[in-house]
């Protein structure tokens, strides 16, 4: 068991460095639960992490802690108790009133609606939590709960799926300053460029559009209204064309775990098409594509810019570490793109090399071989 007063400084950063909060502002931390009845040590650790990290907040601000049992998928909206503790129980109710509920928890509102239900919703604008510290196991970034929160209501949003508190002595324990600066260079670098193009020694060889697509900046500090990304922190990340990626990619880690074989995923048109490579992984992915409408959409390029970053067991980190590439699957609604589905899953590429290209020929390479340069 991590011993809290190591971490206990990192803790309280969450609060004065990343969110930077003030005494009256409301902060709601929330977990999940697993739904079986074993929970692992670790999913144990986080939630006692979780409630603990509520605790300090009181020191801060007016923090509140909810916990729900998982929703078994990244990008999955959280139920209704997050929905409450975020927004008030009178604007839930009144969702549910006008039958607007239940397409918004289920990703099948359209976009007419989403407006309306914006509106609504802001006739309860006091009842708005400041900020979220989303502690859950299953990702809410890529949700309709998290961009109501920070692009209708101006809520900082601080997301930390698959958490790992020993990153408090890693990932977390870094210069934010230092990080905000490279993955602002990044992103001011490749502003405006039309085609991205990844090659890997794995074997990856993939390009994508990403003409007209703004590029986001996952820096840690959240201090801004509205201003929403994980901790730890350091990546630019940007939502291709629909349609545009084609080649393959190759991976050797799964999202929490090494592959005994690599996993060759093969696209066209924006999609990926055929999977080969450890069959027990492959059959997995299979299932979701099966199963969920979206899930095998080219979503997102990112780029990682976090020096303390290391750990490629775990997504959260690994995304983040510096000159690697990751490519997801999925949602990218919520970040100019226009893929919805109720999945969103990063996979990262190690030694990448990453150029890119603009419409008047212009090139330039960001990574070689897994090495930040041209910067």
């Amino acid at each position: 068991m991590l011993d809290l007063d190591r971490i206990r400084p990192a803790m309280e950063r969450l609060f004065t460095v990343n969110l930077g909060v003030s005494k009256e502002e409301k902060v709601l931390v929330i977990c999940d639960r697993p739904s079986g009845t074993s929970p692992s040590p670790k999913r144990e650790e986080l939630r006692r992490i979780a409630r603990e990290i509520a605790e300090i907040g009181l020191s801060f601000c007016k923090a509140s802690y909810v916990e729900y049992i998982e929703t078994g998928c990244h990008g999955a909206e959280p139920p209704l108790e997050a929905w409450k503790a975020a927004f008030g129980e009178m604007a839930i109710s009144a969702l549910s009133g006008s039958g607007f509920l239940r397409p918004l928890l289920s990703k099948e509102i359209g976009e007419d609606e989403l407006r309306t239900v914006s509106e609504m919703l802001k006739v309860y604008r006091e009842d708005v939590v400041d900020a979220v510290i989303a502690l859950p196991w299953f990702s809410t970034t890529h949700t309709r709960f998290r961009s109501l929160l920070t692009d209708v209501f101006g809520t900082r949003y601080a997301s930390m799926p698959l958490f790992d508190p020993e990153m408090f002595l890693g990932s977390m324990d870094v210069d934010w300053d230092e990080v905000a600066r490279r993955t602002k260079a990044i992103g001011e670098a490749i502003r405006g460029a039309k085609e991205a193009h990844i090659k890997s020694p794995d074997g990856t060889d993939l390009t994508l559009s990403i003409e007209g697509r703004e590029v986001w900046l996952d820096t840690g500090i959240l201090r801004e209204r509205g201003k929403f990304g994980n901790l730890p922190a350091g990546e630019a990340f940007i939502a291709p064309v629909e349609g545009s990626a084609s080649g393959r990619i190759v991976v050797r880690w799964a999202p929490e775990r090494p592959l005994k074989e690599p996993v060759r995923m093969d696209v066209r048109e924006g999609k990926v098409v055929s999977i080969s490579g450890e069959k027990d992984f492959c059959e997995e992915l299979l299932r979701i594509f099966r199963s969920i409408p979206g899930s095998n959409v080219v979503a997102e390029l990112g780029i990682g810019t976090n020096p303390k970053a290391s750990r490629l067991d775990n997504i959260l980190e690994a995304e983040k570490v510096l000159g690697t590439v990751h490519i997801a699957l999925g949602d990218n609604s919520n970040f100019g793109g226009k893929s919805v589905a109720m999945f969103h899953e990063d996979f990262v590429i190690t030694e990448p090399t990453l150029t890119f290209n603009w419409s008047d020929g212009k090139g330039l390479t960001i990574i070689e071989g897994g090495r930040i340069c041209n910067l």
